[in-house]
């Protein structure tokens, strides 16, 4: 591997980006061109939503992370990369230094980086993914099973919260693609009246978005599953889940549009069947 090479180097067609509260240059898809903050943890420091105070394990200097990070153990051990690197090879800090640095408070409390601490910020950041000692050493942090299974966990909790999950799905302005158009015409032929298109974030059922649901006293709804965005994926997990909130739901793929008589037989069985907990 090079000595050149930079894990920040981007893809063709990202977008760079440095984040107005700790300054870290990242990049972002063109989808997400609107993204201003390189994690949510920066975002909610800047806003002073929900800080706590912590102390670093290293040095024993007091600074903020955000509730969020808090409750999820992100970013809490260590004031900052040099000093969680350090640790993790043993680098011992001097008694001196330590004394002069337990307890203090955080001297960015109430304050903004300026522009040249965000320069400044934002180059040692580039400095440190072009060390690839470093480098490969974080990205084995956050490649193991442990991290990955942490990371889910964390999101899933977050998808639980109803207000979240709304506030994203209304971000992302999904509209609705030409098989779900196409099946809400043969639903608005076959049951009128019956049945919406609420995959735009209209409805969510424990952080999961169905794609049609029965607006006539019917609590039962329709999934459609592109071939290629969900192939591998057992449609009965989805079931089951919605099942818990009191919910049947009747799972179809987008390769049963091309047999109408088929599709017509299966949607008009679900519909007219008693619902399983009714």
């Amino acid at each position: 591997m090079s000595q050149n090479y930079t894990y920040w180097e981007p893809k063709p067609g990202c977008i760079e980006k440095v984040c107005p509260y700790c300054g870290v240059v990242f990049w972002v898809p063109p989808s997400l061109s609107s993204r201003k903050y390189c994690n949510i943890g920066c975002y909610d420091l800047e806003r002073g939503v929900g800080q706590v105070e912590v102390f670093c394990r290293y040095c024993g200097a007091a600074y903020n992370v955000s509730k969020y990070m808090f409750e999820r153990k992100i970013g809490i051990f260590y004031c900052c990369t040099d000093h969680s690197y350090a640790a993790k090879r043993g680098v011992p800090l001097s008694d001196e230094r330590r004394a002069k640095l337990k307890g203090r408070p955080s001297s960015m409390l109430g304050k903004h980086h300026s522009e040249e601490a965000k320069r400044k910020i934002s180059q040692r950041s580039l400095e440190h993914w072009q060390d690839l000692e470093w480098r490969e050493w974080i990205l084995e942090q956050r490649s193991g099973e442990e991290y990955r299974k942490n990371l889910s966990a964390a999101k899933k909790e977050q998808w639980q919260d109803p207000n979240f999950a709304k506030k994203m799905w209304e971000s992302w302005r999904i509209s609705p693609n030409k098989p779900e158009l196409y099946l809400q015409d043969l639903l608005d032929e076959w049951f009128p009246s019956e049945y919406r298109y609420v995959g735009n974030g209209g409805f969510i059922l424990g952080g999961c978005c169905p794609d049609f649901m029965n607006v006539n006293g019917q609590k039962k709804l329709v999934e459609l599953f592109g071939d290629y965005w969900h192939r591998g994926e057992n449609p009965q997990e989805r079931i089951d889940h919605f099942m818990q909130f009191g919910y049947d739901t009747l799972v179809t793929w987008e390769s049963e549009l091309k047999d109408i008589e088929s599709l017509k037989y299966k949607l008009i069985a679900f519909n007219n069947k008693e619902y399983a907990n009714g």
